[in-house]
């Protein structure tokens, strides 16, 4: 479940990096201007308008730089199942083309960043900074961003939960990784040292403490020192000889992956709080620090990469699937358009405007694109499911197309063993049939494809309360409401206040209370209506109609709604669903009532057992 804010909408992890660059006056391009080419190594997929070469190098760093987790993190899952595309522009103004409205916020010059979504990855690496850096004696700013948000990726497919210092420790160590010639330099010397100058360092205590919502993550001055301690305290944990070298850190994130409060898992495997401060303190007051130092794999040889040159419908359909994903809308419908004159039969055109029409809430029009797309490419098992989840057979209770939906479904899971969302919405169709223990196998599933869906957690829950396994669903619930945030923390809390009295209580297990002079309404969404003139949402729940200014507030969805945080809105697709809202009403008779939160649930309906 992502927390959604009108002002900033958290649809992606953005990780920009300012640069100062000459202004390029030139008008601006299409794809279709240029020849695309595609660079496929052993793990990896690269399209650029550049030179071959320069192609082939961008592979050749994302490979390296899978090969240091290869080796100094043994063991870990390194591919995670998400379809990941790497663009590599050649300059300022192919960059601009690409992303022409992210380009016009001010001052904004990105040399790369990384789109983690639920069902497609991006990054974006750009080949004149590539260029300009390759002699750089620091970590490339073209690959710094990108490395950082890679290991997010990399983090997330391995662990259920990391708190937000180690999560982003580990991004900042892994995405200073320098390479030379011959060799790499894994825990290079964090770029953020000269942004905090000599602050003191924060409590050790408060530092593990601070997640996404604290002012620490999110005010710059603060965020340059948490971002930096962070780093240090992983950098230490990794490489000191009192550290044992890494090892006490593997036996900590065991710990928290077992679910024990993250303070107790550091005084168990690290040490006191107060005592590795002050130690911490002393090594980061040191002039230089050590690094991995680690030969460069010599199997990695770029002239062994395949490369192509993409077709016009090919190279328009990948841009525009990029630019759909990051929320280029309009220069996503451009390039699909050019697609499909290029080529009238391309499959993966014809999905990509399919999940156009679908954002736009024309669902008639998007199942006869999915419809299309899947005649002509088998492949496209997205196609598959956005088609059986919008047919009528995804919410009927009839025997036959109960059996309709798990056969369709059975295929997209064959199309992509590694999509979760089918997996859960098997599990969700095994409920319905009664089935709890098919359910939670599903469900299990799904988790250990994306461990770190609050959700996901959640659901199995759900489904142990229905196996009458009690201890184990609060386990859960205390899991999930100890750990995150919103809307995630509320459905355990709802999980929670369903088990049974005897249960083992937990201390701190209340729901959020809305502010005061706030009213709460939550219901069955009947319909919904957003105004993009006057920022209004009107919404019908439970026979009861508001309307609602949105020009400032905060919401969330579950992680178990089919189509998921790559698509959702709060302005379609609702109907049917749970609505839980906070607002305070309106002084005038005719102004709306002003939205605080909107949290959407999909509710599990399972039944305790007798």
């Amino acid at each position: 479940m992502l927390k959604r804010n009108a002002s900033w909408v958290r649809w992606t992890r953005f990780a920009l990096l300012l640069l100062l660059g000459l202004v390029v006056n030139s008008a601006p391009g299409t794809a279709a201007d240029k020849t695309w080419i595609e660079v496929r190594s052993p793990h990896f997929r690269v399209v650029s308008d550049g030179t071959e070469k320069d192609a082939r190098e961008v592979a050749r760093a994302f490979e390296q730089i899978r090969a240091v987790f290869a080796k100094v993190l043994p063991g870990i899952r390194l591919e995670t199942g998400t379809p990941f595309l790497i663009v590599a522009p050649n300059d300022e103004q192919s960059s601009r083309n690409l992303m022409p409205q992210i380009w016009k916020q001010k001052g904004f010059k990105p040399a790369g960043f990384y789109h983690d979504g639920w069902e497609k990855e991006f990054a974006m690496v750009r080949l004149d900074v590539m260029r300009r850096e390759s002699n750089s004696q620091t970590a490339s700013s073209a690959f710094e961003v990108v490395y950082h948000e890679y290991t997010h990726s990399i983090m997330n497919a391995n662990f259920r939960w990391l708190p937000t210092w180690l999560n982003e420790g580990f991004a900042e160590f892994y995405g200073n990784t320098r390479f030379e010639q011959s060799k790499l330099y894994v825990g290079a010397p964090s770029q953020r040292a000269s942004s905090v100058g000599n602050r003191p360092i924060f409590d050790l205590e408060k530092l593990i403490g601070i997640t996404s919502a604290s002012k620490e993550y999110r005010d710059e001055l603060d965020a340059q020192m948490f971002y930096y301690e962070s780093w240090g305290l992983v950098h230490y944990l990794m490489l000191a000889p009192e550290m044992d070298q890494g090892r006490k850190l593997v036996q900590f994130v065991g710990l928290l992956e077992k679910g024990v409060d993250q303070k107790k898992a550091f005084n168990d495997a690290i040490g006191n709080l107060k005592t590795v401060e002050s130690q911490l303190d002393l090594y980061l007051a040191r002039r230089m620090l050590n690094s991995y130092v680690l030969p460069n794999p010599p199997d990695i040889r770029p002239e062994t990469f395949v490369v192509r040159k993409l077709t016009p419908a090919e190279f328009s359909s990948e841009l525009g699937a990029f630019q759909f994903w990051i929320r280029e809308g309009a220069a996503a419908r451009t390039n699909v358009e050019l697609a499909l004159k290029a080529d009238a039969q391309s499959g993966p055109a014809h999905e990509l405007m399919g999940f156009l029409h679908f954002a736009e809430g024309k669902d008639a029009e998007a199942l006869k694109e999915f419809e299309r797309a899947i005649q002509l490419d088998d492949h496209l098992y997205l196609s598959k499911f956005y088609k059986v989840m919008m047919s009528p057979i995804a919410r009927s209770d009839r025997e036959e197309d109960r059996m309709a939906l798990r056969s369709a479904l059975e295929q997209v899971v064959i199309a992509s063993p590694a999509f979760p969302a089918a997996r859960i919405q098997m599990a969700r169709l095994s409920i319905r049939e009664g089935n709890l223990t098919a359910a939670l196998n599903y469900a299990l599933q799904a988790q250990r494809l994306a461990p770190g869906h609050a959700g996901y957690n959640t659901l199995i829950g759900n489904i142990f309360y229905g196996l009458g396994r009690n201890e184990e669903a609060a386990d859960l619930a205390k899991y999930v409401a100890d750990r995150w945030e919103g809307g995630d923390r509320e459905e355990a809390i709802e999980l929670w206040q369903k088990l049974p009295p005897g249960t083992s209580q937990r201390e701190g297990m209340v729901a959020e209370a809305p502010p005061a002079g706030a009213k709460t309404i939550s219901g069955k969404v009947g319909s919904v209506t957003c105004s993009q003139a006057d920022s209004t949402l009107k919404i019908a729940i439970d026979g009861q109609s508001l309307v609602l200014s949105r020009k400032d507030y905060s919401g969330s969805f579950s992680d178990t709604i089919w189509y998921g945080g790559d698509h959702f809105s709060f302005c379609y697709h609702l109907e049917g669903l749970r609505a839980v809202v906070w607002y305070k009403p309106s002084s005038g008779a005719n102004s709306p009532a002003a939205l605080l939160r909107l949290d959407i649930r999909d509710d599990i309906d399972v039944k305790p057992s007798r």
